[in-house]
C-alpha cells in the first residue's frame, strides 16, 4: 500500500518515470525536491517519491523556464508570483 495525497493512486509516477517523461535527470529531481522547487505529492510505503500530474506539470514549467535561461532562484520566484508578477518578471 502507498501513502499518497491528492489524485487517484494510479496517477502517481515514480521519480524514474518522471525523469523519463520529462528528460530531467533523477539527480535533478532529487535536487528540486531538496530545495523545494518541485516536491512530490506522496511517498510509497518504502519511501520512494511519487509525483501526481500537478507535480509533473509544475516540473514541465520549471523545465521551460530553465531552457529560457532563468536560474533556479528566478524560477522559484516566478512560480511563487501571481499572474502580474510573473509577467513583470518575464519582461525583464
Amino acid at each position: 500500500m502507498t501513502e499518497q495525497h491528492g489524485d487517484q493512486p494510479g496517477d502517481h509516477l515514480t521519480v524514474g518515470r518522471v525523469a523519463e517523461a520529462t528528460g530531467v535527470s533523477v539527480r535533478a529531481l532529487h535536487h528540486y525536491d531538496a530545495v523545494g522547487l518541485v516536491r512530490p505529492s506522496g511517498r510509497s510505503a518504502a519511501g520512494y517519491r511519487l509525483y501526481a500530474p500537478d507535480d509533473v506539470e509544475r516540473l514541465r514549467t520549471v523545465v521551460v523556464y530553465r531552457r529560457l535561461g532563468f536560474s533556479l532562484e528566478e524560477v522559484a520566484d516566478l512560480l511563487a508570483a501571481d499572474g502580474s508578477g510573473q509577467l513583470e518578471h518575464l519582461r525583464r
